[in-house]
């Protein structure tokens, strides 16, 4: 169970064989709360069909969409918003914000260890604290997921000095 208080900030690490599993069931913890669901990997339209194979309502959830237009597949939801990559942290910071300005109290980060493949690990730092910062003045909460690799132990190392929380699902 993910107990995650108004402007708390997590680090969820996950393996990557329980990848899907994890947040699938991270997720049906907040189904009576707003979701804000940041995807730098999956579209948003394969999350879509994941999250109702397993049953879970996506009405309340609205995806930021980092990846469709790179793969030049965007079907306008009116639960999807489309950025125009991974690595437009700017327009991403800007969804995020006025997503929190429309009530959505739950933040999900998927996943800060995919955005290395987009940017330094300086301007991830960076974006994440930005990210923090936001969610702890708005009293929102925000969750980044991470894989659990040993090429992102520094990434995770330098981040789970900056978040409230860490939830190893690794375990």
């Amino acid at each position: 169970m993910v107990d995650v208080k108004s402007g708390d900030s997590l680090l969820l690490l996950i393996k990557n064989t329980e990848y899907q599993k994890t947040i699938v069931n991270i997720l049906k913890q907040f189904h009576l709360h707003k979701v804000c669901y940041v995807t730098l990997n999956k579209t948003s339209e394969s999350l879509i069909e994941l999250f109702n194979k397993n049953k879970l309502n996506t009405k309340e959830i609205v995806f930021v969409d980092a990846i469709s237009k790179t793969l030049l597949k965007t079907r306008k939801g009116k639960n999807q918003y489309f950025v125009k990559s991974p690595s437009s942290i700017e327009e991403i910071y800007k969804t995020v914000d006025k997503l929190i300005g429309m009530g959505y109290t739950h933040i999900v980060f998927d996943s800060l260890t995919n955005l290395l493949v987009y940017k330094n690990k300086t301007e991830v730092k960076k974006f994440v604290m930005s990210l923090i910062e936001l969610t702890a003045k708005k009293d929102v909460r925000i969750l980044f997921y991470a894989l659990l690799k040993h090429e992102y132990e520094n990434l995770i190392k330098d981040v789970s000095n900056k978040v409230d929380r860490i939830i190893d699902y690794s375990e």
